[in-house]
Parts: C-alpha cells; sequence; structure tokens
C-alpha cells in the first residue's frame, strides 16, 4: 500500500514539475522559448522568436453562417466565402456575401463580392491596419449598388494576453436603379484575452450608420470567440444582440478556416 501511494505521488510530482507551459501562448515550451515575450498574434519559428517578414506569404481561407432571428420576425441567413493573402506587410481580401433566405422566400446566387487591399503598421504593442476596397454589386443577390469603402484598425496589446482595438470605416455608396444610397460610417470598439495559445474570446460595441436617410442606425453588443485546432484550422464564433430597433435582436456567425503558409 504504502508503495502504491508513493509510486502515485511521484506521478503527480513529476507531472507538476515537467508540466507544459507557455506564458506568451506562442505554441513553444518555456523551457526551449528563446524569446519568452513575443505578442500572442505574432507567428514564430520553432524557437519561439519571431519570424522575419517578407519570407512568404501567407493564405487564409474560412466558410460559414450567419443567422439572424428574434421572436418578431422571420428567421434570415446567409452563406459566406473569404480568402485572404499576406506577403510581407500587405494583404489583400475577398469575400462575398450571398444566399439570402428566409421562412417566407428563398434567393439564392453569389452575392456581392468585396475586395480590398491594405498595409499593416507594427510599432511595439501598436498593430494598424489600413486599407481601401470595393464592393462589385451581384445581379441576383444584393442591393445592386457598387460602393467604395476605407477603413482602419487599430489594436493595442497591454500585455500578452490581453488587448484593446477599434474599427474604424467609412462607405462610398453609389446609387442602383430604384435607391439613391447614402454614405456611412461604422464603427467598433473593444477588448479581448487569450486564454492560451488556442482560445481568444472578445467583447465589442458596434455601431454603423444606415444607408438609407430616414434609417436609424445599427448598434450592437459582439461576443468573439477563436479556436485553433492546430496551427492550420481554425473556426470562429461570434454573437451579436442588436440594441436598435430596426435590425433583427440576435445574430449568430460560425465559420471555419484554413491557413496556408
Amino acid at each position: 500500500m504504502y508503495l502504491f501511494l508513493s509510486i502515485i505521488s511521484v506521478f503527480f510530482l513529476s507531472t507538476t514539475l515537467y508540466a507544459y507551459q507557455d506564458f506568451d501562448i506562442d505554441g513553444v515550451d518555456d523551457k526551449i522559448d528563446e524569446c519568452p515575450n513575443t505578442p500572442f498574434d505574432q507567428l514564430v519559428d520553432k524557437n519561439g522568436c519571431p519570424l522575419e517578414e517578407g519570407i512568404k506569404g501567407k493564405l487564409t481561407l474560412k466558410f460559414g453562417t450567419d443567422i439572424s432571428f428574434d421572436d418578431l420576425s422571420d428567421k434570415t441567413s446567409s452563406f459566406n466565402l473569404f480568402a485572404s493573402y499576406t506577403l510581407s506587410d500587405f494583404t489583400a481580401v475577398l469575400s462575398n456575401y450571398s444566399y439570402y433566405e428566409s421562412y417566407q422566400n428563398s434567393l439564392s446566387g453569389v452575392g456581392d463580392i468585396y475586395a480590398s487591399g491594405g498595409y499593416h503598421i507594427r510599432k511595439d504593442d501598436l498593430h494598424t491596419f489600413v486599407s481601401v476596397g470595393i464592393k462589385i454589386p451581384s445581379e441576383d443577390v444584393g442591393t445592386g449598388e457598387q460602393d467604395y469603402f476605407v477603413s482602419l484598425y487599430t489594436d493595442y496589446f497591454l500585455d500578452e494576453r490581453k488587448d484593446l482595438f477599434f474599427y474604424g470605416g467609412y462607405t462610398f455608396s453609389g446609387d442602383s436603379h430604384e435607391v439613391d444610397y447614402e454614405n456611412f460610417a461604422t464603427f467598433s470598439v473593444g477588448g479581448g484575452y487569450a486564454f492560451n495559445s488556442r482560445y481568444y474570446s472578445a467583447l465589442s460595441f458596434d455601431y454603423s450608420q444606415s444607408a438609407y436617410s430616414d434609417t436609424e442606425a445599427y448598434q450592437a453588443l459582439s461576443w468573439f470567440h477563436s479556436y485553433a485546432f492546430s496551427k492550420r484550422y481554425f473556426t470562429t464564433l461570434n454573437y451579436t444582440y442588436s440594441l436598435d430597433d430596426r435590425s433583427l435582436r440576435h445574430a449568430i456567425s460560425l465559420k471555419f478556416g484554413v491557413n496556408f503558409d
């Protein structure tokens, strides 16, 4: 009996002493991490040190669905695709918004296409991404006008786990054959926490003016989650609670993605 207890004690002691530790959550054990304080969004080599910029590009593909609903209106959903390619400090993005459905009707098609390109500015703990883009209207599903937009995304890292972020955008709306749309501004502000090297969560307040002059602005609270199954495969889940009277109260966005280096 004493021998059995001794073996169990040694087992738990050795497990505690040799447990995997990764303080800066970069995926490299602290025992071999030569750069122990890298930000949690920084790509690192096998020694835990940041990869040199511009060595090779990174392609990210995502697909998923957005579902909106409340107690008073019909449910709506859409199937979306997203692709981005980053080379050094430049990123190009191509995405769509398509396949609108509800209980009363069903529309399908490619939907509007969004194409944009931007530049990353990284200085210490402050990361900024500036981009410009265009919305190419769809003939089957969409609002039918061609828009141009600019955006600014800023991320400040308080430490290895916590960050504060701000997104601001402005859209120069085109006009369709039936409607004269207004230009509108959009912004989001919030903060996030990386629980470990795989799981990150964030809360934000979202605001967007309407393209219709007589419609109130969109306002919502969002709870975002990102989980990495591995360095290549990941998933994101976002829940949004609308604060205005024109939008469906609840929205859920679920996406799956893969990275190609």
